[in-house]
Order: structure tokens, then C-alpha cells, then sequence
């Protein structure tokens, strides 16, 4: 939720923005895992690592190569452009591009948890050394 609002206040500030969600995952026992988003973009996880392991549904090998290669064409797209290739972001559609077997374009698919979190603000976490943020300081 924390990046939606900050999604909001860049759109609202004039800012351009495209979301994404990693739907896919090789593993049969669990989704997308954290930080998977980048071993498919920079092709640092290899078909025979996913093939191996114990839990990998029967095509995942070849779906690792068709969704790390659309991820690719579209971060390689935003380098190049500015624009990875799906629809910006707004406040009134979000629209988000899912990474899975097939890639789509749609509203921010967990509408009902944005509305639930709509008005909860974040604040930072204390410092690991206790110390309050400065901009909590001045409350």
C-alpha cells in the first residue's frame, strides 16, 4: 500500500508511473517469491536451476524463458524510452501489467485491500539504533 500512495502523490504531482505485478511462479507449493522479479529480468535463474527443483510444476522451465523475456523487452523498452510498453499509471484506473504464463494489462488487481488501506498512512520505522527519523521529530 505504501507504493500506491506513493504512486498517488507522483501522478498527482505531474509524475509518470507504471505498476507491475509478478503473478508467475516455477514453484507449485507457493506464488512469486520476493526479489524473482530480478533473476528473471537480469536471466540470472537458469531453466536447469528451475527444472531441479523438487517443487517445479511440470512447463515451468519453459514458461521462466517466455516471462523473463517479456520483462526484459519491457524494462529494456522503459531504459531506452521511458515507457516500458503498457499503459501509465493514473488515480483512477491503475492499471498494472501481471507478469504470468500469459503477460496482461489491467485495473490494480487487489482493489478491495486499497480500499481497506485507502486512508492508513505509513510512517517510517524507528532506526535500528533507536533513533527517531528527523521528519518524526517534528510532530
Amino acid at each position: 500500500m505504501p507504493s500506491l500512495h506513493l504512486a498517488d502523490a507522483a501522478y498527482a504531482g505531474g509524475g509518470r508511473i507504471w505498476f507491475y505485478e509478478l503473478d508467475w511462479s516455477f514453484n507449485s507449493q507457493q506464488g512469486a517469491s520476493h526479489c524473482l522479479d530480478f533473476l528473471l529480468v537480469f536471466g540470472t535463474l537458469s531453466r536447469s536451476e528451475v527444472a531441479a527443483h523438487p517443487h517445479a510444476h511440470p512447463n515451468a522451465a519453459n514458461e521462466l524463458t517466455n516471462v523473463g523475456d517479456q520483462m526484459r523487452t519491457d524494462w529494456a523498452s522503459f531504459a531506452a524510452s521511458g515507457a516500458p510498453g503498457w499503459e501509465p499509471y493514473n488515480s483512477h484506473n491503475r492499471t498494472t501489467r501481471i507478469y504470468d504464463t500469459v503477460t496482461t494489462d489491467r485495473p490494480y488487481p487487489h482493489e478491495r485491500s486499497r480500499r481497506i488501506w485507502a486512508q492508513h498512512h505509513f510512517d517510517a520505522l524507528a532506526l535500528p539504533n533507536g533513533n527517531t527519523p528527523p521528519h518524526q521529530q517534528l510532530k
